[in-house]
Order: structure tokens, then C-alpha cells, then sequence
């Protein structure tokens, strides 16, 4: 997808794989760069939207994930992955409140650290690797994969 942005830089159709492509890769602030470019290049296609609230949601971005899935359920109020994702991540969202409440105002990488160590704490040992890996993932500096 990359070669044929390189040739027509307004197919939004292109971003929008080549996000889906980098989502599965795991490289999610790239893939939001592309989903950002698909609305831009064409705010009235539902499945823009869609990439961008699923990768934000991929990034604990969950509040964001719900006001952009919204607006793809403004321009196609059919679209049933649109629906479903927008389920999932106002679920994460009240989640995410109840963890606020729990862990404070910390990224999603710390909180995810955070409850590793109370897994930890616990004798969870995989559940609390788990917890540590998704920090990793979801960590943006190298003082939250610390």
C-alpha cells in the first residue's frame, strides 16, 4: 500500500489498508497516522472512522476510541463494525474510569504495570506477565517500559 500512496497520495481507501495492515503488525501510532489521513481524505466513509476508534482503542485511548466511532456512526449509522466497536470500547472506557479510580491518572502503559504488580502481589504469575506485556505495548516512552 505504501507504493501506491507513493503514486495517488488521495486514495483513502490506501491508508485504510495499509493502517489495517499496520495495526496487525502491532505498530499502532503508525496505523493511527494512516487512519488519521483515510478521515481526512474522505470524512463521509464510515470505515475510516472505524480504523481510527479501533486502533485507539488498541492504544487505551478509549475515550477518544467512543467520540470517533460516534461520528462513523454519523456517516453510516448501518455499519455494524462501526456498532460493534463502539460497544466494546465504551465498555473499556467505563473500565478505565473504574481504573482512574483505583490507579489515578496514569497511562495506560503505568496502569497496566501497576496491575501486573498487584497480579504479582497476588501469585497471578500469568496473568501478571500478561499485565507487564500490555504495559509494553501500550508503553509510548522508555520511562513507561522501565
Amino acid at each position: 500500500y505504501t507504493k501506491a500512496i507513493e503514486t495517488d497520495a488521495t486514495g483513502h481507501v490506501y491508508f485504510s489498508n495499509r493502517c489495517a495492515c499496520l495495526t496487525a503488525l502491532g505498530k499502532y501510532e503508525e496505523a493511527l497516522r494512516d487512519a488519521n489521513e483515510c478521515v481526512r481524505l474522505n470524512a463521509q466513509w464510515a470505515k475510516g472512522y472505524y480504523r481510527k476508534g479501533n486502533v485507539l482503542g488498541l492504544l487505551g485511548r478509549n475515550e477518544e476510541a467512543v467520540e470517533v466511532l460516534k461520528k462513523g456512526l454519523g456517516v453510516d449509522p448501518s455499519n455494524n463494525d462501526v456498532r460493534a466497536r463502539l460497544s466494546e470500547v465504551r465498555q473499556a472506557a467505563e473500565e478505565d474510569k473504574k481504573k482512574r479510580a483505583k490507579y489515578g491518572d496514569m497511562t495506560p502503559a503505568l496502569q497496566a504495570k501497576a496491575e501486573g504488580n498487584d497480579l504479582y502481589k497476588r501469585g497471578l504469575f500469568p496473568d501478571a506477565i500478561a499485565a507487564y506485556s500490555r504495559g509494553l505495548t501500550l508503553a509510548t516512552t522508555d520511562a513507561e517500559k522501565v
